[in-house]
Order: structure tokens, then sequence, then C-alpha cells
């Protein structure tokens, strides 16, 4: 399915899965790889414009993300290292699950470098939403 907002997607069970442009600065990030569950009819209204909040606060979002996602990693020590550790594609999740806990939307971060492989997984109440 292609979606103008969304781009191209793919569904797979409950889930429709793309890649679309996020070309954010603050964090080095170029694009999202997107998560999102809903029937085969494709994203919802309501998920659509959760994508468009999102985006639209991303860059006001970014610095309590940066603290948590620095507060994971105490070896980097700032937030444009921390944006050049990051790999340049954010992961979303609409809706997210974490521990079980299920959130609106769930944003996720991989690190660049092995020493910080492992990924960091934000939900909105981790981010200080």
């Amino acid at each position: 399915m292609t979606d103008i907002e969304l781009g191209e997607l793919e569904r797979v069970v409950d889930t429709w899965f793309g890649d679309t442009s996020w070309e954010f600065p603050c964090s080095a990030t170029t694009h999202v790889r997107l998560s999102i569950r809903s029937s085969e009819r494709g994203p919802t209204a309501e998920q659509r414009e959760l994508f468009r909040k999102i985006r639209s606060r991303y860059e006001s979002l970014w610095p309590d993300v940066a603290r948590k996602l620095l507060g994971l990693q105490r070896s980097i020590r700032t937030a444009g290292d921390l944006a050049t550790a990051l790999e340049p594609r954010l992961l979303l999740f609409i809706p997210g699950v974490v521990s079980g806990e299920v959130f609106d939307f769930v944003l996720g971060y991989e690190f660049r470098d092995e020493k910080h492989r492992p990924q960091a997984v934000l939900s909105p109440s981790a981010a200080g939403r």
C-alpha cells in the first residue's frame, strides 16, 4: 500500500510497516521506521493524526528524550555526541508496548557503535510527555 503521508507500507499479520522521511538535525534523524497496528484497511485517521502530532512536536520532545538516552548510555556525554552515536533511523510504534504496558506510541533508538548497541525504547511517559 502506498500512502501519501506515511509512504510505502507493508502489512504483516496485524501491523503495517514502512519507512518515511524524518529529517531532524537535533537528533541527526533522517527517516523513521513505522510499525502501526491496524486493520487490513490501513492506519486509522486517529493514528495518522498522532503521527502528524509526533512529527510536529518532535523537536520539542527531543531534549527530554536526549536526557533519558544519556542516562542510559553514561559513556556519551552531550546531546551532540548522542546524535552522532545514534543510527539515523527512528523507530516509531503506534500503539507501543513496553514490558506488556500499552502506550499511544513508543519511540525507539539504536546506537551505531557495538559498545552502545542495545536498543533504547522510550514510552511517552519516559520521554517526559
